[in-house]
């Protein structure tokens, strides 16, 4: 006899819903990277995300964009090289009254949901701990911080995923999305901290994708989404402008009719962060001024070794660290020939526009940071280019293998990252010149030093000792 099914409930909509988002290969992807990002239970990051952790709860906290409450932020070991005696570290400004963040504070209103229910509960309140431990709010905040970060980025697999789909088969979307998540300083870098670039990536990953929807389409609204994903870029990370300024150019060229609809939000973004930034700083460009200002050299020699730097420097290098990334160069090259894709070769062009602009600062190493930090919201346009070699790496057995085999390297590098780093291995290359060539050492890996420092131990743990005033919080959870 056959089992009777008709007792059996009838599953409602909601729940077919539920059940088919869950075995979609997206929420899938957006799911485990989620996890596997937040699994070494700690912040990876430095001072420069300070006033990212902590705005979300100002702003959740009714201050808006003003950072008063946090004394803990007016660190003086952080002030800028001549200005200890002002007192203010380099991320924030005192301006009218209150100390605002240097930076963009776009990632941190993007960042302020996740932030939401743990502030609503209280959880990002308390004093610091006795015996000179950090706050609950220092803790919970720069936790919260990495949740947002690992968040933004978990989403950029996703958005890398549809636009693959656009440019070769699913089996190779998949594994290329599944690369640039675990085999890139996506994960090592981008996912571990509140950097600006953490949410800049996936907001360019947002615009290309509506580009290539609407080179079928031409429909008004994907030209409009583009507009939006570029404006809350740059917003975000400014020298993310030169992908709005190209992209701007490929609209015009190639979706006239919708230009005028393509600039209004960013037209409308644009004119209130001017004004938030003439009220508070004076000036149309907010916190970058004077002192503030990144050091450029704009000359041959500082270009060409600052870009040998960002692509093949024995600790920076992006190929060294990402050699699977070896597939997007030659795919880069193969577009600007053949010029195939015009969505492609505009990406390509501001990729290396972007990667000679940083070849000009002093600080294109990163200072403290794993890999190529500068470069790490790239990548989710970088990858883009790799299916133009896929099939050609998988035709035979020896290039399998050898697929294989920088693809191994390239996630172990990234373990290091994520688990090993940091290990004491930098010098600050501003405060001792002759460090830069630490840099370029082979003989001086960082990635080898970690390593044999062994795993650093995960500061989430010391969240179970928050409730117990003999256990303060250790300085290292910052």
């Amino acid at each position: 006899m056959t089992p009777d099914h008709s007792t059996e409930p009838e599953r409602g909509p909601v729940s077919r819903f539920v059940s088919r988002v869950w075995h979609s290969i997206p929420a899938r992807l957006a799911v485990g990277t989620f996890i596997v990002f937040n699994i070494n239970l700690r912040s990876i990051s430095s001072a420069d995300t300070f006033p990212t952790r902590y705005l979300p709860i100002a702003i959740l906290s009714g201050h808006g964009f003003q950072l008063d409450e946090f004394e803990f932020l007016r660190d003086a070991r952080y002030t800028l090289p001549g200005d200890e005696s002002s007192g203010v570290p380099y991320y924030l400004q005192f301006r009218r009254g209150h100390y605002l963040s240097t930076y963009p504070v776009m990632p941190a209103i993007l960042a302020t949901p996740i932030y939401a229910l743990p502030v609503a509960l209280g959880l990002t309140s308390g004093a610091a701990r006795p015996g000179g431990g950090y706050s609950r709010t220092e803790v919970v905040g720069t936790l919260l911080s990495k949740l947002a970060a690992s968040a933004a980025t978990a989403l950029s697999a996703v958005l890398v995923y549809f636009s693959l789909l656009r440019l070769t088969q699913r089996r190779a979307a998949l594994w290329l999305t599944l690369l640039y998540a675990f085999a890139t300083s996506t994960w090592s870098v981008s996912s571990q901290g509140a950097w600006q670039t953490s949410f800049s990536g996936p907001l360019l990953a947002g615009a290309v994708l509506c580009l290539l929807v609407a080179r079928d389409s031409d429909r008004r609204r994907h030209v409009v989404g583009a507009g939006v994903w570029l404006a809350l870029a740059v917003a975000c990370r400014p020298p993310a402008g030169i992908f709005a300024l190209l992209f701007t150019v490929y609209v015009v060229l190639h979706h006239r009719r919708h230009f005028w609809a393509f600039c209004a939000v960013p037209a409308a973004l644009g004119a209130l962060l001017v004004a938030y930034n003439i009220y508070y700083f004076g000036n149309i460009v907010g916190g970058y001024t004077g002192a503030y200002v990144a050091r450029y050299i704009v000359t041959p020699s500082q270009m060409a070794m600052a870009t040998y730097g960002l692509l093949l420097s024995a600790n920076r290098g992006l190929l060294v660290f990402s050699p699977i990334l070896l597939l997007s160069a030659a795919g880069m090259v193969r577009i600007a020939m053949r010029r195939t894709d015009m969505i492609l070769l505009y990406t390509a062009l501001g990729i290396v526009a972007t990667i000679l602009f940083y070849s000009t600062f002093a600080a294109w190493d990163g200072t403290f940071s794993f890999s190529y930090r500068y470069l790490t919201d790239l990548l989710p346009l970088l990858i883009l280019f790799a299916p133009q070699f896929w099939d050609w790496s998988l035709a035979s057995p020896i290039r399998r293998a050898g697929l294989v085999t920088i693809a191994g390297y390239s996630i172990a590098i990234q373990i290091v990252g994520a688990f090993y780093y940091p290990c004491g291995w930098y010098q600050s290359t501003q405060k001792n010149p002759k460090a830069i060539a630490r840099i370029f050492s082979w003989r001086d890996l960082e990635v080898v030093q970690c390593v044999r420092a062994g795993p650093v131990f995960p500061d989430g743990l010391r969240l179970l000792g928050m409730s117990s005033s003999r256990h303060p919080v250790d300085a290292n959870a910052r």
